[in-house]
């Protein structure tokens, strides 16, 4: 943040598997019009995720897996933010390519702005799934790391990593991140895509 590289760092092996439903609050689009268009066959009019899942496609924050495939049940991974957020940045150069991979320039991006790092291990870890404390910590870092005040009340507070406390402290207070029933945070849960599309069509209005 500001030149200075902050950190995600995570043991390797304490990466989560499965998926957990993530939980947002106050995240409301304004009134869709009647009609909308969607190149995706996965993603119909009726689903609740379509209009967040259009405004992130037409922000051209996110695009498909395939051409006609948006795939939003999947869980989404730390190469999928960095491109989103490499996509948000307008795709500025990168002086050079530190991460492999599909997503290496904006993994790299999100590195040297300090938004992204690697674990403790060295790597970036980019086909990992996304966990909700990481996602806190990235867009708090993406938006300069505000000081927070007061320390975490979840029942779990204890499985967030220290890092990530203040992170988690902003993300709530902005409504990007809520807890679960109760009382939980869920810091290692991870997230659809369709639920990342809702949350970055939000967060960069």
């Amino acid at each position: 943040v500001d030149g200075v590289p902050f950190k995600v760092s995570h043991k390797a092996e304490a990466s989560p598997s499965g998926v957990s439903a993530m939980y947002f609050s106050g995240l409301l689009l304004e009134d869709e019009p009647e009609e909308s268009y969607m190149p995706f066959a996965d993603v119909c009019l009726t689903d609740w995720f379509q209009p967040y899942v259009k405004e992130a496609v037409t922000k051209k924050l996110m695009g498909g897996t395939a051409s006609d495939v948006f795939d939003p049940q999947s869980t989404a991974t730390r190469g999928q933010i960095a491109q989103i957020l490499y996509n948000a940045a307008g795709q500025p150069e990168v002086s050079e390519e530190k991460v492999d991979g599909w997503y290496a320039k904006a993994a790299s991006w999100a590195v040297e702005t300090g938004c992204m790092a690697g674990y403790t291990d060295g790597g970036f870890h980019g086909d990992d799934p996304v966990t909700r404390e990481q996602l806190a910590t990235i867009l708090w870092a993406y938006s300069g790391a505000p000081k927070q005040e007061g320390a975490l009340d979840y029942a779990d507070a204890e499985e967030v990593h220290s890092y990530a406390e203040d992170a988690l402290l902003w993300a709530r207070a902005e409504g990007i991140l809520s807890g679960k029933p109760g009382n939980l945070v869920d810091p290692q849960g991870t997230a659809t895509r369709a639920e990342i599309a809702t949350v970055f069509a939000n967060f960069m209005k």
